[in-house]
């Protein structure tokens, strides 16, 4: 009854604080999940859970894509039902955490401060607001429920089969969630060599293979994730260190506090007590603290503490641990009935102090992200009521509007918004001009933003285009990632050339606008590299013009294969 009331106080604690995550809206890092790392324009949710089954697969974290396409299939495009199951995952999150310290400590106390100390942690704020943190939210339910599981079967003795293949199962969901789940193996033998003895290895070695097998497939198949500069691993000491450092920070409510040699002395420190106390829960806590931070720290850019989600658990054990141990040796000294109340009255002091000190902490973030997802919300909620439809493929500018310099939302939250990837969306304010009488035929539609209200005013300088298109000739039509093609338009020798295009990987095409895509020579041809980075489809050419020229109709395709 105990072990439940607590379970249920900390779940409650966390419900009450997350609720105001169902108010947020989506995310740069949503929009591009659902149109660039998962394409819901060409993948379905049942190709990408047959990802999910195949288990080693080339497809992009399919366990998240499987949720943003569930969801975006059936309920559009509508923020709460994404939010209300996150916050449904994180909620059992709360509880498996709650479980597995329970296990890991054998003390209800250290379970319940610990998951307090965790769970509303203002590192973590952004798991309340951005839907993109999804995958962390995958993989820790999947990574924790098969240590939970590891750690109360190997209790009970070796693990049958059955019980292998349910851990190996647990894995793989956790590693096609988020690739933070390659430390699992390492987890598992962490509590081989703390908690047991004699020690057996056969489930480490099992799922320290598939992690190999897995890992292997997803970074030599061209996806998101390997193409990516940002995941390319960069192992270096100094680099490790000022990662561990700025995590470090965030555990500690600082920024860009520590040095290596104060972050030297608290693990110095941390690890020397937990050996004096010759507590495992202290032990385990401080290495898969560490262990855990590996696969963020070689990479070369710094995270934000949304990173630490899984990580967190070691750190929350470590000290929910040593509070256990400092009450037990004070009470111990103490009247029993004196003990208990004393240990019950500063066990609810130092709750109430984590509650309220995270709380303080949070509110500060939680308004900052209000403030900044407020823009995009309005903007797309006043287009959709200027222009209920748009045409398809249309062409709209924003003269003027409060979203910083180098924000892409609007764009794809208007492709999402609209269900159509073929949409572009200018903003004056990154094209870094107003754009000139020549360069206002593109647009279909043009809006201005001032005073909080999106209203759209005519365009004189469009008009339907007339005339056969321009055509733009390659050479050779089909190339591959990093050869040259010739690109031949004889009518324009030595200009500069702007295009809109349409990516078809499948059925449906992306736009796409090139400025300043290429400069022909006085013969009208000029040669381009092929991306290193580009997917696999066809580029269609729909408009074109050059540098101080309208936009005219072009056609021409180039097919890109892998």
């Amino acid at each position: 009854m105990l072990t439940a009331a607590a379970v249920i106080a900390a779940a409650l604690y966390f419900a009450v604080f997350a609720t105001v995550g169902l108010g947020a809206y989506f995310t740069l890092d949503d929009g591009g999940n659902l149109l660039n790392a998962h394409g819901y324009w060409e993948n379905s949710p049942v190709e990408l859970a047959g990802s999910v089954l195949q288990v080693a697969t080339g497809e992009y974290r399919p366990v998240g894509g499987l949720f943003y396409l569930g969801i975006y299939k059936i309920a559009g495009f509508d923020p709460l039902p994404f939010r209300v199951v996150c916050l449904v995952l994180m909620l059992a999150n709360v509880v498996i955490g709650f479980v597995l310290q329970n296990r890991l400590s054998g003390s209800i106390e250290t379970a319940f401060l610990g998951t307090l100390l965790w769970a509303q942690h203002p590192a973590l704020f952004q798991l309340l607001f951005n839907t993109g943190t999804i995958y962390e939210i995958c993989c820790f339910f999947f990574y924790f429920a098969a240590l939970a599981s590891y750690v109360h079967w190997r209790r009970q003795g070796i693990l049958s089969w059955a019980r292998i293949a349910g851990v190996l199962g647990l894995s793989a969901l956790a590693l096609n969630s988020k690739e933070m789940a390659v430390t699992l193996p390492v987890a598992l033998l962490l509590f081989e060599l703390i908690y047991h003895w004699p020690r057996q290895g056969r489930v480490v070695i099992a799922t320290a293979l598939l992690t190999a097998v897995v890992m292997a497939v997803k970074l030599a198949t061209y996806n998101p994730l390997s193409r990516d500069p940002r995941y390319h691993i960069s192992i270096s000491a100094s680099g490790v260190i000022e990662a561990l450092c700025r995590y470090f920070d965030s555990l500690t409510y600082r920024e860009a506090f520590l040095t290596p040699v104060g972050l030297l002395v608290i693990c110095a420190g941390m690890l020397a007590l937990a050996h004096a106390l010759r507590s495992r829960p202290m032990k385990f806590g401080f290495w898969f603290l560490l262990i855990s931070l590996m696969p963020v720290c070689i990479i070369p850019i710094f995270r934000n503490g949304f990173m630490l989600y899984i990580p967190m658990i070691g750190w929350a054990l470590y000290w929910g641990a040593l509070w256990t141990r400092a009450w037990q040796f004070v009470a111990s000294r103490l009247p029993k009935n004196t003990g208990v109340a004393i240990r019950a009255t500063a066990l609810v002091a130092i709750a109430v102090l984590i509650v309220t000190a995270h709380s303080a902490k949070r509110s500060r973030y939680v308004e900052a992200m209000r403030v900044e997802q407020h823009v995009p919300r309005r903007m797309i909620r006043q287009l959709k009521e200027l222009r209920p439809r748009l045409e398809p493929g249309a062409q709209l500018l924003i003269l003027d509007d409060a979203l910083p310099l180098s924000d892409w939302s609007l764009l794809l939250f208007t492709q999402l918004a609209y269900a159509d990837p073929g949409i572009w969306v200018d903003r004056a304010k990154m094209l870094g001009a107003q754009p000139d009488a020549n360069e206002m035929t593109l647009y279909d539609h043009v809006f201005t933003d001032r005073d909080g209200v999106l209203r759209e005013i005519p365009n004189p300088a469009h008009v339907a285009a007339a005339g056969p298109p321009i055509e733009v000739h390659f050479e050779p039509a089909l190339v591959h990632p990093g050869e040259n093609y010739e690109v031949s338009v004889p009518e324009w020798p030595e200009e500069t050339l702007d295009i809109e295009y349409e990516e078809t990987r499948r059925t449906v095409g992306h736009a796409g606008l090139g400025r300043k895509w290429c400069h022909l020579d006085a013969r009208g041809k000029a040669i381009e590299p092929t991306p290193n980075d580009i997917p696999a489809g066809r580029i269609s050419i729909r408009r074109i013009r050059t540098q101080h020229g309208v936009w005219l109709p072009a056609s021409g395709v180039l097919t890109v294969v892998r």
